[in-house]
């Protein structure tokens, strides 16, 4: 009787322990199945954010007065869906070279008006930054070796569009850390005194980049393609007297997240 009333109890915890393990199986379940959405969202989340900061390290990195869209839209205080157009802009170069502590660019552009000379070609010479540095800026810098075009700033200089106008570009024949010459650029060759309203700064220009807004979202430079992200739902660009706001839309499965940033503003 001892034996079967053991068999009983035992039967019995199995049952108990058998029930208890459905209970926990369909808890388990429900806790994946509600964590499992969770996971991808934040994925989905993390994704859009990266894919933003690579936009905004992308715009930093470029000559912020020359963006322009091939649509000829002016951007605004007013937020302008990008998609399905394409972004155009001139990147920085940004070649800089270390002395002791500090670093010096190896382009900036200044120069004095005074030694801006025109016969055969044009001449002029930058300011100095640091007078000792100029040996080493000439051995090490690169950019004076690659072929780029000045890009001349006038008084009345309309940004973007001047950037993308011949009249104010000369193609750069001989550069370093002192002087440059360059082509005659054309409002230099048509227009008497036009150097009087020269600004004692130039742009230095490689090709333009592109970013294109469709369904996926790239990145096109000189010689090469780079998609950013897929899944593109929007992607919005205004801007006021501090600076760019950015704030991108991705939809995957579905599930639409949106996330902003800000792009301090950049002068002439």
């Amino acid at each position: 009787m001892k034996q079967a009333f053991s068999l009983i109890e035992i039967t019995i915890v199995l049952g108990i322990l058998g029930i208890i393990g459905v209970i926990s199986g369909f808890s388990l379940l429900k806790i994946y199945q509600h964590h499992t959405p969770i996971q991808k969202n934040i994925k989905h989340q993390l994704q859009t954010q990266n894919v933003l900061l690579q936009v905004k390290k992308i715009l930093q990195n470029s000559i912020q007065p020359s963006l322009m869209l091939d649509t000829q839209e002016s951007l605004s205080s007013s937020p302008l869906n990008l998609k399905n157009k394409t972004l155009i802009f001139y990147p920085k170069i940004r070649e800089k070279i270390s002395i002791g502590s500090y670093s010096i660019p190896c382009l900036h552009g200044f120069f004095d008006p005074k030694t801006l000379q025109i016969n055969a070609h044009l001449s002029l010479e930058f300011l100095t930054i640091h007078r000792d540095s100029t040996a080493s800026l000439n051995q090490k810098c690169t950019s004076y070796t690659h072929s780029l075009e000045a890009l001349f700033v006038l008084q009345n200089f309309t940004a973007p569009k001047d950037f993308y106008s011949q009249e104010y570009k000369a193609k750069i024949l001989h550069l370093d850390a002192t002087s440059m010459q360059s082509t005659i650029p054309i409002f230099l060759q048509t227009h008497k005194n036009a150097n009087l309203s020269l600004l004692p700064k130039i742009y230095f220009l490689s090709q333009p980049s592109m970013l294109h807004f469709n369904d996926s979202l790239s990145l096109v430079t000189k010689d090469k393609t780079y998609l950013l992200a897929k899944n593109l739902d929007s992607f919005y660009l205004s801007q006021n007297d501090l600076g760019i706001i950015l704030k991108l839309c991705t939809n995957h499965q579905n599930q639409k997240i949106c996330i902003e940033d800000f792009i301090a503003k950049e002068t002439l």
